[in-house]
């Protein structure tokens, strides 16, 4: 008995400096009543991520009704929320209570708002309707076209000031109804309702520095300063959270098939394209700095205030910049992976020296307006977006094979490859001649020692000339 009151002690503290034991913040082992049926993937993300934590050592209450204290703690997680604004006149929220902070950075965010100029009632139960609402406006979601919610029986119910925000949310998939076709706007939302909710919305948090690539699905949320989008493809929106703050958050080379919203961080862009030609800037914490042209964006849209690079390099506001109002984009299709975007002004000549050559390739300086590279593309100004193929050879790598004397290999061995390569199965034992009857093989290894191996297959992608050393033993001997 002494020790779960020293636990629920210690998870209370946490809680109040707003951290959490690892186990109750990465993993789900020690929860007991954590769920199995239609909410355990959201809430296992949900937990894995940082957003929710257990209610005690033992119990992460799937069913229990969200609060808005609850509720201010993880949207202020999710998109890491750091600056407080002052919520000393609220007398019903305590600094000494675990949620204080958290409530002070949501209203910072502008997503949560007293019950009146002195309650913010933080135990209270939070509806439906106002969980997808708030969470629309911290992702700037709204629509005119209600249509979305036709799907819904009981559509009439809600609210006036919410239909814009749910609209947005429904056409996107974001919220769903009952299995009824109810919506249940009014109804008090549960903890894994929420978090099934968060799953539909972000697919992806970025909460370390450092540089990411790749395919992101879904929405991203980039939670931290100083990361770089390089080589990647995002085919939801992309969401640079709060928590970046002032730091520096660098897109190269990569393709944003949805919006690019900034609440925070200082931007660089190159060589990117924005499929919904959109940048939104809603930076609650001040004026967002841009490393680029105003010019190299079709429509920027700013909420609050944002610097745009100014003929000199220096930072400015307004439409100024080489190349006119509007950028085109170059892409460039590779033999696999993410395409390489390069923008240009319109009327302007593309500097296609900033393409990138893929690994395990030569590039001979051409490129073809086609695949089958019969449309060679002249250099000239561009008018329109543009798909370009590069001409590339790829590069043939070899594969040595080191023997040690009394062994032979049956030539059948891949002596030779490339990066489009289908794959490489390194010889076995079947292919191998040992004249001593009581040696065997042991395996390939890419070091005389033979500590880094053994190796059945090889890697083509890892372009690179390998000798391989063929490990001989005694049989039944490591």
């Amino acid at each position: 008995m002494q020790l779960r009151r020293l636990v629920a002690v210690l998870l209370v503290l946490c809680m109040a400096l707003g951290i959490m034991p690892t186990a109750l913040a990465s993993g789900i082992e020690g929860f007991t009543d954590f769920p199995t049926g239609w909410s355990a993937p959201a809430m296992t993300a949900a937990v894995q991520n940082g957003l929710l934590v257990g209610a005690s050592d033992t119990e992460i209450r799937p069913e229990d009704n969200l609060t808005r204290a609850e509720f201010a703690t993880i949207i202020a997680r999710a998109f890491g929320a750091e600056t407080v604004a002052d919520i000393s006149n609220f007398t019903d929220v305590s600094p000494s209570e675990w949620y204080y902070n958290y409530i002070a950075k949501a209203v910072k965010m502008e997503v949560l708002k007293g019950k009146s100029a002195s309650q913010m009632d933080p135990d209270a139960f939070i509806t439906r309707e106002e969980v997808f609402t708030a969470l629309a406006r911290v992702l700037v979601l709204s629509s005119s076209d209600s249509s979305s919610l036709n799907r819904f029986n009981d559509k009439a119910s809600v609210s006036d000031w919410a239909i814009p925000e749910l609209s947005e949310m429904s056409a996107r998939g974001y919220v769903n109804g009952d299995e009824t076709g109810n919506l249940n706007p009014n109804a008090n939302i549960t903890r894994e309702e929420f978090a099934q909710v968060m799953y539909n919305t972000i697919k992806r948090y970025i909460t370390s520095t450092g540089v990411y690539g790749g395919t992101l699905e879904g929405i991203t949320v980039v939670r931290t300063g100083n990361v770089t989008l390089r080589d990647a493809s995002v085919s939801g929106d992309l969401v640079i959270g709060d928590g970046a703050g002032v730091g520096a958050v660098n897109i190269e080379n990569t393709n944003i098939q949805g919006r690019l919203l900034v609440r925070g961080g200082t931007m660089t862009l190159k060589n990117f394209k924005i499929g919904q030609d959109l940048v939104v800037v809603k930076n609650v914490n001040g004026v967002t700095n841009f490393n680029n042209y105003r010019s190299e964006f079709k429509e920027v849209i700013e909420l609050t205030p944002a610097k745009f690079l100014t003929q000199g390099g220096s930072m400015g506001t307004g439409p100024s910049g080489p190349g006119g109002t509007f950028s085109h984009y170059i892409t460039i299709v590779n033999p696999s992976g993410a395409p390489q975007i390069i923008t240009v002004a319109r009327g302007q000549a593309p500097n296609l020296s900033l393409y990138i050559v893929p690994n395990g390739y030569t590039h001979s300086g051409r490129f073809y307006l086609d695949a089958a590279k019969t449309r060679p593309y002249n250099l000239g100004p561009v008018t329109t977006n543009l798909t370009l193929y590069p001409d590339l050879t790829p590069i043939t790598y070899t594969i040595t094979y080191n023997l040690p004397a009394g062994t032979t290999l049956d030539g059948t061995e891949v002596t030779s490859y490339t990066v489009e390569t289908p794959s490489i199965t390194l010889p076995t034992a079947a292919n191998l001649t040992i004249t001593d009857p009581t040696k065997e093989f042991k395996g390939w290894y890419k070091d005389a020692g033979y500590t880094d191996g053994p190796y059945l297959t090889l890697n083509p992608q890892d372009c690179t000339n390998v000798t391989l050393y063929a490990k001989i033993g005694g049989q039944g001997v490591n």
